[in-house]
């Protein structure tokens, strides 16, 4: 893999990469350059996918809705939905009340459910909502993200080898190529984030070390002055 550096184009050797802290130093321009693994390339992104996506400040998150369907689809669903549960209401009778309720509650929350996936600072908070059942998941020390085995759905494998299930809403009609695509851009955000850290870590220290030669010198400039003032 050959690394160059964004901004003047220069090649960086491979004494200049720390593939630990996933960074390397251009020293024809000093610029420091992510290091990010290449992951392949990138699957088509599904027709009518709801995947919204927000990176700032080595941050991500995301926003997956249940069902790919438009705002005014999910509105005229809804109304449809509700009828049966109005006939109900109007037929004073409890219990086909209750099996209408129930029934249109259960549309309702496939409709409108909805996961957000937030990592900062190496911890990921996963929320689901906007109706109940709402659920929240704190997941640490992730390496990655795969598929759960057997199911429609995604998980992070942490630190230890175990794989932690998130509940994102993914049904089992949706096709192979959603969860293909989910797990490739969370994986994706996931080394970005991670090489945001190692950069801000990177000149955060070095930030610190030059401050702390700066004041060595000074020190030993003032011992100097401090000597030819005694002579």
């Amino acid at each position: 893999m050959q690394l160059t550096c964004p901004k003047c184009a220069q090649v960086i050797p491979g004494n200049d990469i720390n593939v630990e802290r996933g960074i390397g130093v251009c020293k024809a321009c000093s610029e420091i350059v992510a290091l990010i693994a290449p992951s392949g390339p990138e699957p088509k992104r599904p027709a009518e996918f709801s995947w919204g996506e927000d990176v700032r400040d080595g941050t991500f998150s995301v926003t997956h809705e249940g069902l790919p369907t438009s705002r005014l689809r999910r509105a005229v669903i809804g109304f449809v939905t509700l009828t049966p549960f109005i006939f109900a209401c109007l037929s004073h009778r409890p219990a086909v009340m209750l099996v209408c309720g129930v029934f249109v509650y259960t549309l309702l929350w496939l409709l409108f459910r909805r996961a957000t996936l937030t990592l900062r600072k190496g911890k990921l908070v996963v929320r689901t909502g906007p109706l109940w059942p709402q659920r929240e998941r704190c997941v640490e020390g992730i390496v990655r993200f795969e598929q759960v085995e057997g199911a429609f759905a995604i998980g992070a494998r942490v630190a230890d080898g175990s794989l932690v299930a998130l509940p994102v809403p993914f049904a089992g009609n949706f096709g192979q190529n959603q969860i293909d695509f989910a797990l490739f851009r969370l994986n994706e955000l996931l080394a970005e984030t991670r090489a945001t850290a190692a950069v801000t870590g990177y000149r955060v220290a070095s930030a610190s070390r030059l401050e702390a030669t700066e004041e060595s010198d000074s020190s030993d400039a003032a011992r100097v002055r401090e000597g030819s003032h005694k002579q």
